[in-house]
């Protein structure tokens, strides 16, 4: 919306990550097997912060079709990115415990979901009231900041990626540890 388009146009634009997300389902076990769990999860990581950082950059500027593009891009990596940290979450579990492992991991996801909200939102106002615009919607330039924050955040957090053994997998007992 900071961008000037309809809410309807937006969220036709937002589907570009979702179909990102599900285009990449078929591959992620195979690129996972390929690069390693370590590998994967960093490089997607720091692919969704980098695309976050190209739209804040770019933000009114770039063609719609290219923005389309980056989020078809990061809608991709999050969905290696998400079905390899749902994996990781049975690593150290042992079966009979993966019902209530699904439980908590399907809750910890949200919490981190309403904590990204809760985070653009806080910047969103701080960035309005900077600018002399406490209380008025957001325009483009807020936008800039909120996206240009979330991104530096998801880069720093990639780098938690790399401390992960190079070894870790997930579906083999003799080999699932983190430890």
């Amino acid at each position: 919306l900071g961008l000037g388009i309809s809410v309807l146009k937006a969220a036709f634009i937002v589907l570009a990550v979702d179909a990102g997300d599900l285009v990449t389902k078929p591959f992620v076990s195979p690129v996972i097997k390929r690069i390693g769990y370590r590998n994967a999860l960093f490089a997607t990581s720091f692919i969704g912060a980098g695309g976050l950082l190209f739209i804040a950059i770019g933000a009114g500027s770039q063609p719609i079709a290219l923005l389309i593009c980056v989020l078809v891009v990061i809608g991709a990596a999050r969905g290696i990115l998400f079905s390899g940290t749902t994996g990781l979450t049975y690593v150290d579990i042992k079966r009979d415990q993966h019902n209530m492992s699904s439980v908590v991991s399907a809750t910890s996801l949200q919490l981190g979901n309403a904590l990204a909200v809760a985070f653009v939102s806080i910047i969103l106002l701080i960035a309005g009231a900077a600018m002399g615009r406490a209380g008025a919607g957001p325009g483009l330039a807020e936008t800039r900041i909120a996206i240009l924050a979330l991104g530096i955040v998801a880069a720093i957090s990639a780098m938690g990626f790399r401390s992960l053994p190079k070894t870790v997998t997930v579906g083999r007992p003799d080999a699932a540890s983190l430890k």
